[in-house]
């Protein structure tokens, strides 16, 4: 149930570019993979469309790494190895609801 509720909370309304960098021989990725194809969607691109979305394929052992870009020049980063996809959309979604509130105060 709460799975759910947080997944509907996410858009991409106020993210200006989505990078995910990963190596995809590395066993610790799935995370990130599952990040990048849960912003990739239909649904998740509608809710932006300018906002662009990259995924960066390492041929290293580098940790990782999704890093997430906000209009009003503020970043998040995921150093996405022991994190969960439920983890990271929680956090996704906490950011985007503070912009999302201090907008509709500046109106």
């Amino acid at each position: 149930m709460v799975r759910s509720i947080i997944v509907k909370g996410a858009t991409l309304k106020y993210v200006k570019s989505i990078r995910v960098h990963f190596s995809p021989w590395q066993n610790n990725v799935h995370s990130a993979r599952l990040f990048l194809m849960y912003v990739s969607s239909k649904s998740m691109a509608e809710s932006n469309p300018n906002c662009l979305v990259s995924g960066v394929v390492k041929h290293n052992t580098s940790a990782p790494i999704v890093h997430i870009g906000f209009e009003d020049g503020k970043q998040l980063l995921f150093k996405s190895s022991k994190l969960t996809l439920h983890e990271m959309l929680q956090k996704f979604v906490s950011w985007t609801d503070k912009r999302t509130k201090s907008t509709e105060e500046a109106s």
